[in-house]
């Protein structure tokens, strides 16, 4: 089935309203016109009647007067020469046929009869005369005339229809034609184009007022690349892990930057994303109450988490994540950063353990001191107590001594 023309550029649909404008202007010109011509012809053919009558009445009476009816004949012939005038038939006073002349091939329901009395101001009526009008020739005439006239109205029109089509084809058309051309041409890649109109009218402001927006529009499309390739680039090459992620027990990536795709052990980012945020997990609880934890709370900050990298090796890593939401208050992803705590916690776990070996170690010393210190004490004691019973058994001799002598 052959596709319908679709009437989609405006100089198309300008050239049908002034085609549909010109033909119902020639139709209804017509219309009127021929109604004018016809009535006009009308009045013409009935005035032609009234004078071709009263000529052929005029021209027959001398004749009659004398009775030359050989002359009578001769105009009776000769009146037929009229090409609206097919019969003429003259009679007498007493209603004598003398004359009657008709052309060939000429039916009753073509022949407009007129019928005059033919008289003299001496005798008064002296006969009378009977004309047949071709109707077909004043049809003719209306017909010839109106063809005529239409044909006429068909060129004026066409005429004016063409110069109002060429004054709005250069006035309207054709600006916005290119108007619409540099529309076309400019996209995110190409917004140098401009639009060439230099006009004082609504378009030419128009003109100007696009090309202004569009170097606006160029300098902010410029401004807004060299930010984008400077958050590209603080994104790719910042070294903590950037993501975003949709909420759920699953999870699945939406953004990614290579940093986060080296903490968990992968080359590429196109790798990481053919991952699961689960599956980053020991259990898949752990996702799902982290993912419960945000949605309640909207916002965490450094939550430590246990996960594992793609060769297995576990790590330790710190989340500060947003849940972000739409219009009707739906969490639609979260965004985040990601830490690798790994080393920092294992130094910690060392430190701790280091703590609490040297605090072990400390409390054995500690025990070993004070062992040594009451063992000392207590030989002290012994040496203290030992040097009184001493002194007391020196101060006893010495008694004994005295008492001896």
């Amino acid at each position: 089935m052959k596709e319908k023309m679709k009437i989609d550029s405006l100089k198309k649909k300008t050239i049908l309203f002034i085609f549909i404008i010109t033909i119902l202007c020639i139709v209804g010109s017509s219309l009127i016109a021929s109604k004018v011509v016809e009535k006009q012809m009308t009045d013409k053919y009935r005035a032609d009647k009234e004078t071709a009558a009263g000529i052929i009445s005029h021209s027959l009476a001398p004749r009659l007067d004398v009775y030359d009816y050989k002359q009578v004949e001769h105009l009776t012939t000769s009146f037929l020469g009229y090409a609206n005038i097919t019969s003429v038939t003259v009679f007498d006073a007493d209603g004598t046929l003398i004359r009657s002349a008709v052309e060939r091939n000429v039916s009753a329901e073509d022949l407009d009869m007129e019928k005059r009395e033919i008289t003299t101001s001496m005798r008064g009526i002296i006969g009378s005369v009977e004309i047949g009008f071709s109707k077909k020739y004043i049809h003719k005439q209306i017909r010839t005339m109106t063809v005529a006239l239409i044909f006429g109205l068909m060129g004026f029109f066409v005429i004016v229809g063409s110069g109002i089509y060429a004054f709005m084809s250069r006035s309207i058309i054709e600006p916005l034609e290119s108007f619409t051309k540099t529309v076309k041409e400019m996209n995110f890649e190409n917004l140098s184009a401009r639009v060439k109109i230099s006009r004082d009218d609504e378009i030419g402001v128009l003109a100007d007022s696009f090309n202004q927006m569009a170097g606006d529009l160029e300098e902010s499309h410029r401004a807004l690349r060299e930010s984008e390739e400077r958050y590209r680039l603080l994104f790719q090459n910042i070294p903590v892990g950037l993501f975003r992620n949709t909420p759920g027990p699953e999870g699945k990536w939406i953004m990614a930057n290579p940093a986060i795709a080296r903490i968990f052990g992968y080359e590429t980012v196109r790798e990481f994303f053919q991952t699961s945020v689960v599956d980053s997990y020991d259990d898949p609880a752990g996702r799902q109450g982290f993912s419960e934890k945000l949605l309640a709370r909207g916002h965490v900050v450094g939550e430590e988490l246990r996960l594992n990298r793609r060769d297995g090796i576990t790590i330790w890593v710190a989340v500060t994540a947003d849940a972000v939401r739409n219009e009707s208050g739906e969490v639609e992803y979260f965004d985040g950063m990601v830490e690798d705590i790994t080393e920092r916690k294992q130094a910690g776990e060392a430190r701790q353990k280091a703590h609490d070996e040297l605090e072990a170690k400390v409390e054995e010393r500690t025990k070993n001191l004070k062992e040594k210190t009451e063992k000392f004490e207590r030989m002290n004691k012994l040496f203290v107590d030992r040097e009184l019973r001493m002194k007391e058994l020196k101060e006893e001799i010495k008694e004994l001594k005295r008492k001896m002598r």
